[in-house]
Formats: C-alpha cells, sequence, structure tokens
C-alpha cells in the first residue's frame, strides 16, 4: 500500500506543479482570445460602416 500511496503522492505533486498552470494559462489565453475577437468584430463593424460611406460618396 505504501507504493500505492507514494505513486498518489508524486501524481498530485506533477499535477499541482504541471496541470494546474497549465490550466490557468489555458484560461488567460481563452480571455485573451475572447478580447480579441470582440475588438475585431468592432473593427469590421467600423470599416464595413467606413465602406458604406465611401460608396456613397462615389456615387454623388
Amino acid at each position: 500500500m505504501s507504493k500505492c500511496n507514494e505513486l498518489r503522492s508524486s501524481l498530485l505533486e506533477w499535477a499541482n506543479v504541471n496541470h494546474l498552470p497549465i490550466k490557468k494559462k489555458i484560461r488567460l489565453l481563452e480571455k485573451e482570445n475572447s478580447r480579441l475577437r470582440e475588438q475585431n468584430q468592432r473593427i469590421y463593424e467600423k470599416n464595413k460602416k467606413l465602406i458604406g460611406i465611401i460608396e456613397k460618396e462615389r456615387r454623388k
């Protein structure tokens, strides 16, 4: 049973050192990705609006 507890302890230590920081990094990257998608959408809408204005001016 001692080997089993030793293995369990080692796995938990590995998870705390490796797995949890990676999950935190993934959450941060997903948050940044979401922010950039929203920013991209706003720029796309603004660009579409400006293209409409330019087209309207060209028709005059």
